[in-house]
């Protein structure tokens, strides 16, 4: 959907806005169950071939019914590892699918920048949605409010880093340029969305 398409039906800036994050939302949520679907989809292509492996191996071998037995009490050792690790990614990849959309939804401008500011050890995803979220965002938008689409600017920085002399808006260029390797490093720190 683009703006200038909904613009041309003579919809009005903040409705075309509107319209424009429920899509963005919608094609958000839509993406993570894909992602969980293709997750899954592959790791049963994997548990497939390797039991298709492990029959032509029992098939091969001709041994002993304790051989036998032994080999079967492995593979079900080994079925029951890859099932949990397979549970496991899976349910990471919901936990990923499930922040994501909150974040859309929280109209967080720089996601990437946002994750790396949050404790993810404390979130969970439960039947009634991540917990341990919503505070952290909560958080998040006092102290770092730019990165949010209702936010403020980006801070300023002071006019001894500027290269006009006066203050400004911090870009990536006007962190580069501060010669103090301290500051400049506190910089980029500070502001790692200009650097994504």
């Amino acid at each position: 959907m683009e703006r200038e398409y909904l613009k041309g039906l003579g919809l009005e800036d903040d409705v075309v806005g509107k319209i424009i994050a429920e899509h963005g939302r919608g094609i958000q949520a839509a993406k993570g169950d894909l992602s969980t679907a293709l997750t899954e989809v592959e790791s049963y292509k994997e548990q497939l071939a390797q039991r298709d492996k492990d029959i032509l191996a029992l098939k091969d071998s001709s041994g002993s019914k304790k051989a036998l037995e032994e080999q079967i009490a492995k593979m079900e050792l080994d079925y029951k590892a890859e099932k949990e690790t397979l549970q496991n990614k899976i349910a990471e990849t919901k936990l990923n699918s499930a922040l994501d959309l909150t974040l859309t939804q929280a109209n967080v401008r720089n996601p990437k920048a946002v994750k790396a500011l949050l404790e993810l050890d404390k979130v969970k995803l439960t039947d009634n949605g991540l917990e341990g979220l919503d505070e952290q965002i909560t958080a998040l938008k006092e102290t770092e409010s730019y990165l949010f689409g209702e936010g403020g600017k980006p801070p300023f920085i002071n006019g001894n880093n500027n290269s006009n002399g006066g203050g400004g808006t911090l870009t990536k260029q006007a962190i580069m340029e501060i010669k103090d390797t301290n500051e400049r490093q506190k910089q980029i720190t500070e502001n790692r969305h200009l650097f994504q």
